[in-house]
């Protein structure tokens, strides 16, 4: 017996070996478990946050280049009849047609107008009379103040033209042209049908700057004879209807 190591050392070795070899090898697992969990774990991390992090920049990138929203810009082309009072004696109908732009809420425009020939007769035994047109061309401009079906608009402008006269059954017939030149103010109703075709009415004054006076002279026997036709009014009144096609 003095000779053999005691078994309970060996068994105690074993136990310590075996001890000794589950726990290395279990740490060794462990921290090979532990190393892979933090590995995917930063890969996670890693791939979640490049993820974001493309994504945040697609994000940017689509902010940067959009357009920013702005004012709508249409076109507009409008057709109008047009009742004129007063720039001579009486009414007179006419036509005004054009077109221009619409930004937002605001609408400009450039017209013609045209008031057709009326004639005025003058008490004398040979039955002289006259004649007189309107031609002009406007710049007008409105604000929409009201709603999207039904708008309504205050009004400015300026008309630049002309009005003629022409005598007749008197002695020497003649034509005589003068400058029309008068500012606008009014306003227009529009109700929108659809979105790209509006009724209009309109109603105005225009205050001419120079009041045109038409005056016939060698009238009947009297070769000095001279009567006033018509003198320049303060206030010529415009009622418009018609109707207007926006685009696009």
């Amino acid at each position: 017996n003095g000779g053999r190591p005691p078994r309970l050392t060996d068994a105690g070795g074993a136990i310590a070996a075996e001890t000794g070899t589950g726990t290395a090898t279990e740490a060794g697992t462990g921290t090979d478990a532990g190393t892979q969990a933090g590995t995917q774990a930063g890969t996670e991390a890693e791939t979640g946050t490049a993820a974001e992090t493309g994504t945040g920049t697609r994000t940017e990138a689509q902010r940067a280049t959009s357009p920013a929203r702005g004012p709508r810009l249409r076109g507009r082309v409008l057709v109008h009849a047009i009742g004129e009072a007063n720039a001579v004696p009486g009414i007179s109908p006419g036509l005004v047609a054009g077109g221009g732009l619409r930004v937002g809420i605001v609408d400009v425009s450039l017209e013609g107008l045209w008031a057709a020939q009326r004639n005025i007769k003058i008490t004398t035994p040979e039955g002289a009379s006259a004649d007189f047109t309107l031609f002009a061309g406007r710049l007008r401009g409105c604000v929409a103040l009201t709603g999207r079906v039904v708008e309504l608009a205050p009004c400015l402008g300026f008309e630049l033209g002309i009005m003629q006269g022409t005598s007749r059954h008197v002695s020497a017939p003649s034509s005589r042209s003068v400058p029309w030149l008068a500012p606008l103010v009014g306003a227009e109703v529009r109700v929108f049908v659809i979105d790209f075709v509006a009724i209009t009415a309109r109603i105005d004054a225009a205050i001419p700057l120079r009041h045109p006076t038409f005056v016939i002279t060698n009238v009947g026997s009297v070769t000095e004879g001279r009567i006033v036709v018509t003198e320049g009014r303060i206030v010529s009144g415009r009622v418009e209807l018609g109707a207007s096609l926006y685009f696009p």
